[in-house]
């Protein structure tokens, strides 16, 4: 690709996604809610971290002949991951924890 175009490619991108700014370019339109934004806080992909450390077991989660169950979801520049686990009379049961497509978001329907 030429270089021109690529830095019209570049500028554009960055103006969309990062500016979030609406920017024409030859009678194309595009949009910021078009394009997922990127959170770059963490330096660890959640799937990583152990489980134990990311529920509280202690009250008010923890109820006598109760089954519970807990889901989360997060994206980062390495990935997209997700887990779930179930308590039931306040032990663990079941879990379970994996990555995604890398073209799969989490808040939206792929």
């Amino acid at each position: 690709m030429p270089l021109h175009l690529k830095a019209q490619q570049e500028a554009i991108f960055i103006n969309v996604t990062c500016l979030r700014k609406e920017i024409e370019f030859e009678g194309l339109f595009y949009q910021p809610s078009d394009y997922e934004e990127q959170i770059k806080s963490l330096t660890i992909h959640p799937s990583l971290f152990n489980i134990i450390n990311q529920i509280s077991t202690t009250e008010p989660y923890k109820e006598d002949n109760s089954l519970m169950f807990f889901t989360d979801g997060s994206k980062t520049e390495m990935g997209t991951g997700w887990s779930y686990c179930a308590f039931e009379n306040g032990s663990k049961v079941l879990e379970w924890k994996g990555k995604l497509e890398k073209f799969s978001q989490c808040f939206r329907p792929n």
